[in-house]
């Protein structure tokens, strides 16, 4: 904390462009108006000092840049909103996921009260076990990727991961069933049925994680 020009500044933000920080009784983060994709022009200048004291807030004096056009707020917020898009739907199929898994192993008890309700706290935790090993370290996380390049990118991994996983799914289950019933038509039937199944919530996690791969290669390469 420093004092600057008679306001407290925090020293938890770092510098804007325009070399201040800013004061949290502002009410706002480091200025994202001197972002050089957001500039108006190359005379824009930190406010901090004024004292109408918001950033960017003061139209009237010179240098001062107005609040940013709302198409640009509006990208700015569909950028936010994506950024966790791929984590969500990776969230949701391990969820469906771990219902079905847990419904596999205790499939056998009593439909209760008590085992419906161990059943969604042993999904939760099943769930939220296989979401903290995959989202450490920021994975699945998408930086300045908006929703429409993203369906662009999930939609065709999903299709591929459907009938990936779903031909993966019917033989491995052709090869349980048929070692139980020794019926070559039964155990074929059943198996493709466990295969489309099973398929269906099991898919979306596998093309989040690809789709969040092949952007993040993307990225890479255009740096």
């Amino acid at each position: 904390m420093a004092l600057v020009g008679g306001r407290h500044i925090s020293s938890r933000w770092p510098a804007d462009a325009c070399g201040h920080t800013h004061s949290q009784g502002l009410g706002a983060p480091p200025c994202h108006w001197h972002d050089p994709h957001l500039r108006a022009n190359a005379g824009v200048r930190c406010l901090v000092h004024s004292p109408h004291g918001r950033c960017g807030l003061s139209a009237g004096e010179p240098g001062a840049f107005a609040r940013p056009p709302a198409h640009r707020l509006g990208a700015m917020t569909a950028l936010a909103r994506s950024a966790h898009s791929s984590r969500v739907v990776f969230a949701l199929s391990a969820l469906a996921c771990s219902v079905i898994l847990v419904l596999f192993v205790r499939g056998r008890a009593e439909w209760t009260t008590v085992f419906w309700l161990q059943l969604a706290a042993s999904s939760l935790v099943v769930a939220s076990v296989i979401c903290g090993l995959v989202f450490r370290q920021g994975r699945l996380r998408l930086v300045g990727v908006s929703l429409a390049h993203l369906a662009r990118v999930f939609l065709p991994q999903l299709l591929f991961m459907y009938i990936a996983s779903a031909f993966a799914i019917t033989a491995i289950a052709l090869a349980v069933i048929y070692g139980v019933t020794r019926s070559g038509a039964n155990s074929l039937a059943l198996a493709v049925l466990a295969g489309l199944w099973l398929s269906l919530w099991l898919a979306p996690s596998i093309a989040s994680v690809t789709s969040w791969l092949k952007l993040r290669s993307a990225h890479k390469n255009d740096a």
